[in-house]
């Protein structure tokens, strides 16, 4: 019987600060900072190899489509897709049905609108034979 290879985490993208125990965990090769929220980001972020700042244009922007604040996942979707990507494999993006791994809140209690997100990469998945959703 082979064992299957533990996944690797390359790029990981943020919205809140990560713990320095789970940084060294994970051990990305580069961190995206997607949050319009620049006061959250933290020095050893910032100062990280291959750092990656979102442009708060792009937040605005997906903000008013969705008419609410984006998802880190939607905005990490929605920026590969304007990249010349082969293809984008999407796993565990279920629009916040199994709750989400950074918090406790239950859908009602965070600012998202995850039917809009659904429509949004719905849209994407009719549109884009580049999206593989697993």
């Amino acid at each position: 019987m082979t064992r299957r290879a533990r996944p690797r985490t390359d790029w990981l993208a943020l919205a809140t600060s990560l713990p320095e125990a789970e940084r060294a965990r994970i051990a990305p090769s580069r961190i995206l900072w997607m949050s319009h929220k620049r006061k959250r980001l933290d020095w050893q972020t910032a100062t990280s190899p291959g750092f990656y700042l979102h442009p708060l244009d792009d937040y605005e922007g997906l903000k008013l489509k969705l008419g609410a604040q984006p998802t880190t996942g939607a905005m990490l979707i929605e920026m590969l897709l304007r990249s010349d990507l082969a293809r984008l494999d999407l796993y565990g993006f279920d629009f916040f049905a199994s709750l989400s791994l950074s918090g406790r809140r239950s859908a009602d209690k965070v600012p998202h609108d995850f039917a809009a997100e659904a429509e949004m990469v719905g849209g994407f998945l009719a549109s884009d034979p580049r999206i593989i959703r697993n």
